[in-house]
């Protein structure tokens, strides 16, 4: 390739700069990051929230408080020369972070956003302002509690369905880690239950005799890759696959706490799941 990055207009420092994971987990280990939070007050606390509480890695404060003083010491050269290029190579490495192939096509349709919560209200508002006020949106009673208040809020209680998890089928879950010896395994067996659960409440849908199988297409179904509170590895393409084959249903997935935990590859994501 002709690219050619742009120049930082500061020292990069000697900040260790996390990797992928290199292997899948049923459960997501924040373990193995513990020696990039270089300040973390290790005495003060019992456990590390992997979450929407969690720290900013070491690399992260450090480029940030880099670029703040680089805009706050001449912010029309900023703006003028180093945002914009800077920017677009922002998208491009996170192209290259989350992927090995299809690069290229990937690059033409990332779109950078300021935070998670904010990307999220863009689809979920979306879906509900394109489909209309009938429109249902499907999420699990163990996602990111945020986006089920948006789920409500954009599509209205009653349109916002909640497929129950956590009581139920949670349980199996954790009786599958525990046995499994391959991460095939423990895959296979969490799709069936996740699965089974989905089916389960669409099953009451229609029994309940307002809704149909075909009144579902176009409904958005919600996951969360790792789920915030639980830490599970939702099986997300096993389950987009068979919710846009089965039903119709546009899938939308909260990726929030898998950058690091999974050893992602979108380009099979995208054209698999």
């Amino acid at each position: 390739e002709d690219y050619i990055a742009p120049e930082l207009p500061f020292e990069k420092g000697s900040v260790k700069i996390p990797t992928r994971s290199p292997v899948a987990a049923p459960f997501a280990n924040s373990g193995r990051f513990s020696d990039s939070y270089s300040h973390l007050d290790r005495s003060q606390w019992s456990f590390l929230n992997h979450g929407a509480f969690g720290l900013a890695t070491d690399v992260g404060l450090s480029r940030a408080h880099s670029w703040r003083m680089c805009l706050e010491s001449q912010p029309l050269r900023y703006f003028d020369r180093y945002l914009l290029n800077h920017l677009a190579h922002s998208a491009r490495s996170l192209v290259d972070f989350v992927a090995t192939e299809n690069k290229d096509k990937m690059r033409e349709s990332i779109a950078l956003m300021s935070n998670v919560t904010g990307g999220m209200n863009a689809v979920i508002g979306g879906h509900a302002r394109f489909h209309g006020n009938s429109s249902k949106v499907f999420s699990f009673d163990i996602n990111y509690g945020s986006n089920k208040k948006m789920c409500q809020t954009y599509h209205g209680q009653e349109n916002a369905i909640e497929i129950p998890f956590e009581e139920d089928f949670l349980p199996l879950l954790r009786k599958i880690q525990s046995s499994s010896n391959e991460d095939n395994d423990y895959h296979l067996q969490a799709t069936d239950v996740f699965l089974s659960a989905f089916d389960s409440t669409i099953q009451n849908l229609i029994r309940g005799g307002k809704h149909s199988k075909s009144s579902l297409a176009g409904s958005l179904l919600l996951l969360d890759h790792i789920t915030s509170n639980t830490a599970i590895h939702t099986p997300i393409m096993s389950l987009a696959k068979y919710a846009k084959e089965e039903y119709g249903m546009i899938v939308a997935v909260d990726g929030a706490h898998s950058l690091l935990s999974l050893p992602l590859e979108m380009s099979n994501i995208l054209s698999d799941g």
